[in-house]
């Protein structure tokens, strides 16, 4: 099958930027293995190779064009920024999460974030520190909360995925939110969801992966404008959860063998 792969930045370069690149190569390397022909696409590309079979489209207002180029479509909405706005013209519409659905008030259904496990995966390496796995750099509570359980923290972010997932493996304790927390929690990592963000809601203070998933592990849910000791708490919470756990629940919700099967059914 000849698929469209759409969005408004698609990871073609060195340097991942957020969630929606990182879905995106997901989604490429498993349709790649089940033998299709994948195309990706990003506004101000030249769109070559069409028709094609199935167009998969995320940010539908940027990229709903293309999808007259398609004999069908799936779009996936992401989040909660105007550019994940759904249009719901286009075919069948899926979201990422309850939360994501119920901001735009549309109807379709839940196709969870996948993951590669192969890519991402516990090296069985010995673990030193905190890892803050984002490209964004604003300050965070991230470093002083390492240190005062006696850990240095380092920023990760803005790298390829094969330097991220090095990092992601020797770590003890991730800072992360989003796809970036589901990748940390593949590697065996202990992963406090936590976003800085004045529109997000952090840390994940006491609350399970059940209570986040829904929320697409945004953060938004936990506390409010969270103090250094509230980061502190969730992460001492963390550090009594087995890692493996992490991993365990990854592979139980968000396989990217299974869900990528869903998107093109």
């Amino acid at each position: 099958m000849r698929v469209l792969l759409a969005a408004e930045r698609v990871p073609f370069g060195p340097k991942p930027m957020g969630g929606v690149v990182s879905w995106c190569w997901t989604i490429r390397r498993e349709l790649e293995r089940l033998g299709h022909t994948v195309t990706e696409w990003q506004p101000g590309m030249r769109l070559a190779g069409a028709p094609f079979d199935l167009g998969i489209i995320a940010n539908a207002r940027l990229t709903a064009p293309v999808a007259r180029h398609c004999v069908c479509v799936t779009e996936v909405c992401h989040g909660f920024l105007s550019g994940d706005q759904p249009n719901g013209t286009l075919g069948r519409l899926v979201f990422v999460s309850e939360s994501t659905r119920d901001r735009w008030g549309m109807d379709g259904d839940i196709i969870r974030q996948p993951i590669d496990l192969d890519f991402w995966h516990d090296a069985g390496r010995t673990r030193i520190g905190a890892v803050r796995y984002s490209y964004r750099r604003t300050e965070t509570h991230c470093k002083a909360a390492a240190q005062a359980l006696g850990m240095d923290c380092r920023q990760v972010g803005g790298v390829d995925y094969e330097t991220a997932r090095d990092a992601l493996q020797g770590a003890v304790l991730v800072f992360a939110s989003g796809r970036a927390a589901l990748e940390a929690m593949a590697c065996g990592a202990r992963v406090v969801i936590y976003d800085h963000r004045a529109t997000y809601q952090a840390p994940m203070l006491g609350g399970s992966l059940s209570e986040q998933m829904p929320q697409n592990y945004s953060g938004r849910g936990g506390k409010a404008s969270p103090s250094l000791d509230d980061v502190i708490a969730s992460a001492e919470w963390q550090m009594e959860t087995a890692p493996e756990a992490f991993r365990v629940w990854v592979k139980e919700h968000h396989d990217a063998w299974r869900i990528v099967r869903e998107i093109i059914a």
